[in-house]
């Protein structure tokens, strides 16, 4: 925020931190996380409001969550008066701003104000509600509807909007979460205002008193209507409500019930949509649903036993059923018969489970071998939306409603709406989450190294989503890939190329982002090395060069870029340039092994074996199981003739690797060099155990002189 005033005052963009933090990432982070880790949350609202839509949005943001808060309690009767107005900003705002000092005085900087300034002005509220409620500020709600289950309601809301509110400046802000709030603040504006009360869940309620047909009682006729007085709104006003229609043949306590199993069936509908999965390929749904309620099959360990997952769904699916039905009959004074509940139940359960149960089936046989799943998201949408449908009739039938004119033209309008709002889902919701779909099946090929199959479902992603970045990238990963295990030179040079066209197409979309930029590097470092022209070698190792020089200033604390830079030079043989940059990446990060391994090889090239030796210690003192830089200390003390120590070094492999073919032909060699041809024989016989078949006949002869050598000494 403080190298550009402008962005400090507008943002960077939504999803746009972990490109713009990217200059000033502290190398020590690495050690606490991944060196790939893209830092894309501050995982407080505070300072990401700031990064992401600067001062202004940072104001709105405040704006929003202080007018919920005082809207809220001037609702519940806790602000009312210019008095307790003014007192509400001032503890609100004075405990935000005591918040940041008191933040900035304990720890001497800025970093933790985004934690202070929302403890802070919680703390305020807080205190201003103790306040209110010990004075005895506005006992009664400022709406007249706000008593009984809406005043609970609204204190419940209120304490969701908190939890938000706690959760997104402490923890990780989700989209579930985000959609709550904005549902949790509608319907407190809903009940706030009065358009929901007690008073007409009471008129509801009257419906159970109608007779069968939900005709208003016999001799009940509505009043004659009283025409307005001259000059007021040409309307007619009624004492009593507009004769209604009759109810649902269902009848309302039937159409509740039912309206609840559909939930519950939804809710279960959607947890076979997110758990079930099919990991080891079977082709029989039932076979699929067991593995997945019974097993650890979603994190890859199919035949491990866990029944959490169902646990879950039968908890869901019992405790929705009883609560479901029961609620009904909560407040009924006269007694249920044992057919009524088992009919109720019954209905309850069949309705639900029989939502759950069937899609999971369909879905479960949809994840059978050779199947297409990038359709899957549309099944889950359809099936959601016909429960919706559903519901809504179901709701619709259940209650009495006054009967009003035909909405004529208008309801084209809303035909036109729907049809809108089924093309913006699907472009902005489905298309995403179906790429996603896709992008995961190629992602699966990719860590078994098949990458033709991998290529594949890149490129359908990229079919459906061409914008994504984020799938050209790792397209043009697995066809750089491809490349490498490839002979035929053309055939290479193709995919090479085809890749290049890739990652160059991820690095316009995104260019800030400094992967798209370092793997054209790594591309250019790669084709370079397989290059078996020496003219063609060099251009594109220089190619590399220049990429890896853009990328170091798009993110120049990272010791991982400077150490590949290096490796370029060192590959083009220049090893002063490339002992620069690995002294660059050293003096970021003291504690990154890979460079110490680097600076080793230099050393090794010039054969300065003696400045060799701390590197490599070093290097082992980050990681004593580090085998390669123990095998590298053994090297170049056996150049020195330093057998005892080289021996030593050998053995720290052995410790590790204890069937290592390398080193135990190394010590069998050491051995010999140092005139102890005893251990020398045992070391080159269980070398000669574990040896490639191309390399046993010289090993046999080995140990066959290394016999002879001992009978002679015996």
């Amino acid at each position: 925020l403080q190298s550009n005033p402008l962005r400090a005052v507008i943002g960077y963009g939504p999803e746009a931190m972990y490109v713009a933090y990217n200059p000033f990432y502290p190398p020590e982070l690495a050690h606490i996380e991944a060196r790939n880790a893209s830092p894309d949350r501050s995982h407080n609202e505070t300072w990401d409001a700031l990064v992401i839509t600067g001062f202004v949005g940072f104001v709105a943001l405040a704006f929003l969550f202080g007018s919920l808060f005082y809207y809220s309690l001037s609702r519940l009767g806790l602000v009312q008066g210019r008095a307790e107005r003014t007192l509400f900003l001032a503890l609100g705002l004075g405990g935000a701003f005591g918040g940041v000092a008191f933040a900035r005085l304990v720890d001497g900087a800025w970093r933790f104000a985004g934690m202070g300034l929302p403890l802070g002005f919680l703390a305020g509220v807080s205190l201003y509600v103790a306040v209110a409620t010990l004075r005895g500020m506005g006992r009664e709600p400022a709406s007249a509807g706000l008593n009984g289950w809406p005043l609970l309601l609204l204190i419940a809301l209120i304490a969701g909007i908190v939890a938000h509110f706690v959760e997104i400046h402490f923890g990780i802000a989700i989209a579930a979460t985000r959609t709550y709030f904005w549902a949790y603040s509608a319907l407190i504006v809903v009940l706030g205002q009065g358009f929901v009360s007690a008073e007409t869940a009471r008129t509801a309620e009257t419906a159970k008193e109608r007779s069968p047909q939900g005709m208003p009682p016999r001799g009940a006729a509505p009043a004659r209507p009283e025409r307005r007085r001259k000059g007021s709104k040409r309307r007619l006003e009624t004492t009593r409500p507009m004769p209604q229609k009759p109810a649902s043949t269902l009848g309302v306590m039937r159409g509740s019930i039912l309206s609840m199993a559909l939930i519950v069936g939804l809710i279960l509908l959607t947890a076979a949509w997110d758990y079930t999965v099919n990991p080891t390929g079977e082709s029989d749904p039932l076979a699929i649903l067991v593995t997945s309620l019974t097993t650890l099959a979603a994190r890859g360990r199919p035949n491990e036993i866990s029944l959490g997952m169902m646990w879950l769904v039968l908890g869901v699916f019992i405790l929705g059923t009883l609560s479901g039905v029961a609620e009904w009959v909560e407040s009924d004074t006269e007694g249920r018969g044992a057919s009524w509940w088992l009919s109720s139940l019954g209905l309850f359960a069949l309705v639900a489970g029989g939502i759950g149960g069937l899609f999971a089936l369909i879905h479960a046989a949809r994840l059978g071998p050779n199947m297409n799943l990038e359709n899957l998201i549309y099944g889950y949408y359809v099936a959601v939306l016909f429960i919706w449908i559903a519901l809504a009739l179901a709701l619709f039938l259940n209650r009495p409603f006054v009967s009003s004119k035909p909405m004529g033209w208008a309801s084209i309008g809303y035909l036109v709406l729907v049809v809108l709002c089924v093309l913006f889902i699907d472009n902005v919701n489905i298309r995403i989450v179906k790429a996603d779909v896709v992008y995961k099946q190629g992602l699966k090929f990719d860590q078994e190294g098949k990458w033709d199959g991998a290529i594949y479902f890149y490129t359908k992603a990229l079919e459906i989503a061409p914008e994504e970045d984020f799938y050209h990238l790792f397209h043009g990963r697995a066809l750089m890939e491809r490349a490498k295990i490839e002979e035929d030179l053309k055939k290479r040079d193709a995919y090479f190329s085809e890749a290049l066209a890739a990652l160059t197409r991820a690095r316009q979309l995104n260019p800030l982002n400094t992967d798209h930029t370092a793997n054209i590097a790594r591309l250019y470092r790669t084709w370079g090395e397989l290059d078996p022209d020496p003219n063609g070698r060099r251009e594109k190792l220089q190619r590399s060069l220049e990429y890896y020089a853009e990328a170091t200033k798009l993110s120049p604390h990272s010791a991982v870029l400077f150490d590949e830079w290096g490796l370029v030079y060192y590959i083009l043989g220049d090893l002063d340039q490339a002992m620069a940059k690995y002294e660059q990446s050293l003096k970021l990060d003291q504690k990154f092994l890979q460079t110490y391994v680097y600076m080793g090889d230099v050393y090794l090239a010039r054969k300065q074996w003696q400045e060799a030796i701390p590197v490599y210690q070093k290097a082992v003192a980050l990681n004593p199981d580090f085998v390669q830089g123990w095998s590298a200390m053994g090297y170049v003390y056996a150049q020195l003739g330093a057998w005892n120590e080289a021996i030593s070094a050998n053995m720290k492999v052995l410790e590790v690797a204890p069937r290592d073919y390398s080193t135990l032909k190394n010590l069998a060699i050491l051995y010999n060099q140092s005139e102890r041809p005893k251990e020398a024989l045992s070391y080159a016989q269980r070398a000669l155990e574990v040896a490639p078949e191309q390399d046993k006949p010289t090993l046999e002869s080995f140990v066959q002189q290394l016999r002879d050598k001992i009978e002679k000494e015996d």
